[in-house]
């Protein structure tokens, strides 16, 4: 999802991270996303960092996952159409 602002908010099935260098970003919850008790966890420990994330950030990340409380942590992949 993305919010009126062009920053990306989550996944269908959980919340996103994205790697962009070494640094894991998690949108915040001010973007619209929801505050999924995985993401929490890893804002916690000071694994990721909430910061914005744009389309163009996105689509040039280094790694994208999507996580929840359910399935974790998982690589995900952009599909283009």
């Amino acid at each position: 999802a993305v919010n009126d602002r062009g920053e990306v908010v989550e996944t269908t099935i959980g919340n996103l991270l994205v790697r962009i260098g070494n640094e894991w970003r998690t949108p915040p919850v001010s973007a619209g996303c929801l505050p999924g008790i995985e993401r929490e966890r890893l804002l916690e420990a000071g694994e990721v960092r909430e910061v914005p994330v744009t389309i163009e950030q996105l689509m040039t990340a280094d790694e994208i996952h999507v996580i929840n409380s359910v399935r974790l942590r998982r690589r995900a992949v952009l599909i283009e159409g």
